[in-house]
């Protein structure tokens, strides 16, 4: 209600309080829609949902979990945008935004790669929203846009809280804890310089999962890394990136499975992501990414983390 008055553009939102009121809104949505929680973090609970009977499974589901009635939003096309800002006493004083290139998982979490962009498209809407209510403080605004100059983007979220992407914020330049830390202490925001446009940041591992979603859906592709993976691990510590690659050719090469095509996706991946900077941890060995095939897809695939992990 409060963005509507304030002309800002969202997606129809709705939060049916029962079965029958979400059998009378089925009726009356166009598919795809997002399902999600009231009150998580990190894309957990989301769904991309298709058709009326997903809908209702997956509505009874999140009920069940959350022990409230989810929302309900008219899918937008485009990009997910982060627009992150500091305000003091309802005025701007800093503020970065970052695009995800990759989430985890793929159709509805949080970013897993993703690079700073020009905030500029995003800044009258947190100023008609925080400026009136003399926000003080960190926030970040969730968007889906398509880019172009001419577009709105749509307001998804408002979250006053830290938010899943700080590293990037922190990465390009704009280091918001101690900000924050600094309003606390000494009644005034310090200064903040302006972001790094284009600096990248990626979540090692995760950001590979455009790359093994594909196996996680085969049972075939998904039998033959998992056998691939358990029989390489021991022979790989030592040798290079390229010559692992070989070996897991020439292990597959009498399997009737295209994995070469899986080689050549992987590697353009790797290769976007080369320069990004890692968060969380930071890893220079490469002869991880043959265990993170293997990891992700069984996560994808089942859910949990594979035998070989847990014990």
């Amino acid at each position: 209600m409060t963005a509507t008055e304030n002309g800002v553009s969202i997606p129809s939102t709705f939060q049916p309080a029962n079965m029958d009121e979400l059998e009378s809104l089925a009726t009356n949505i166009s598919f795809p829609v997002i399902l999600k929680p009231i009150d998580d973090v990190g894309g957990r609970g989301i769904v991309k949902v298709a058709n009326i009977q997903q809908l209702k499974n997956e509505y009874l589901k999140s009920y069940k979990k959350y022990q409230t009635a989810p929302l309900i939003q008219n899918f937008v096309d485009g990009d997910d945008y982060c627009l992150t800002v500091l305000y003091e006493d309802g005025k701007l004083v800093s503020s970065m935004a970052y695009k995800n290139i990759h989430r985890f998982p793929k159709e509805a979490g949080a970013g897993s790669f993703r690079e700073t962009v020009d905030d500029k498209p995003f800044l009258a809407v947190a100023n008609s929203l925080l400026e009136p209510i003399g926000w003080h403080g960190i926030a970040e605004l969730d968007f889906r846009w398509n880019g172009n100059p001419g577009s709105i983007p749509f307001l998804i979220e408002v979250n006053p809280r830290f938010w899943a992407g700080l590293f990037q914020s922190v990465a390009s330049g704009i280091d918001y804890p101690y900000a924050l830390y600094h309003m606390t202490i000494y009644g005034k925001a310090p200064f903040l310089p302006s972001p790094a446009i284009g600096h990248k940041t990626k979540i090692p591992g995760l950001w590979l999962i455009s790359a093994v979603q594909g196996i996680a859906q085969s049972e075939k592709n998904y039998e033959e890394l998992a056998y691939t993976w358990k029989n390489i691990q021991g022979s790989i510590k030592n040798k290079q990136l390229k010559e692992s690659f070989k070996i897991v050719q020439q292990m597959l090469g009498n399997k009737k499975i295209e994995f070469s095509k899986l080689i050549s996706v992987l590697r353009s991946i790797i290769a976007d992501g080369r320069m990004a900077t890692n968060d969380i941890f930071f890893r220079d060995d490469p002869f991880v990414v043959l265990g993170v095939l293997f990891i992700l897809a069984s996560l994808l695939r089942h859910r949990k983390l594979p035998p070989e992990i847990l014990h």
